[in-house]
């Protein structure tokens, strides 16, 4: 089994992603300012979701990546 499929991984992946959305959606709530003539509340709303979307995937590849050179011993550090 991979660590990727893992439920503890997931999850861990899946808090990550939450906390990187809210955090962005903080964002237009502390400085509107920043988001005139470029963005609306609601536009911004769905383009967190769009980004937090993708930062799970990519980081589920990553772990899948990392895992499978872990196991190709690049990382031994053999004497």
């Amino acid at each position: 089994m991979s660590v990727a499929d893992m439920d503890e991984i997931e999850t861990k992946v899946d808090e990550l992603v939450e906390t990187f959305r809210d955090l962005m959606i903080q964002v237009f709530d502390e400085e509107p300012e920043i988001f005139e003539g470029r963005n609306t509340k609601l536009g911004w709303h769905a383009e967190c979701h769009a980004a937090s979307e993708d930062l799970g995937h990519q980081l589920k590849l990553l772990v899948e990546r990392v895992e499978g050179k872990l196991h190709d011993g690049e990382f031994r550090w053999d004497d």
